[in-house]
């Protein structure tokens, strides 16, 4: 398992983490153009896992605020069925790596 620098190609399947947590945490309407505009600014993580067919599928998902060394973590939320699987654990350590 690695965190990757997530990609435009990745907004959709990020798009269903959210809607899974509103519930959770509240509506966030404006949660994809923040989510581009990380993603440009390379400070968008996430775990990915890859079907059969090739498509990936985004199981857990964070963004990075601030600029290093004053960084923290933004936007943190892990799929349920990938839950207790160390998806938060990994994305946190490579967030903390990033400084």
């Amino acid at each position: 398992m690695r965190a990757e620098l997530a990609t435009a190609m990745d907004v959709s399947s990020w798009s269903a983490i959210v809607r899974e947590v509103e519930p959770l945490f509240g509506s966030m309407p404006e949660f994809e153009a923040m989510l581009i505009r990380k993603i440009d600014q390379g400070a968008a993580l996430c775990i990915r896992c890859h079907s059969e067919g090739g498509a990936a599928c985004v199981l857990g998902g964070l963004l990075l605020g601030g600029s290093p060394p004053q960084g923290w973590i933004r936007w943190l939320a892990v799929r349920s069925r990938a839950r207790g699987t160390g998806i938060g654990q990994c994305l946190v350590e490579a967030a903390i790596e990033r400084g």
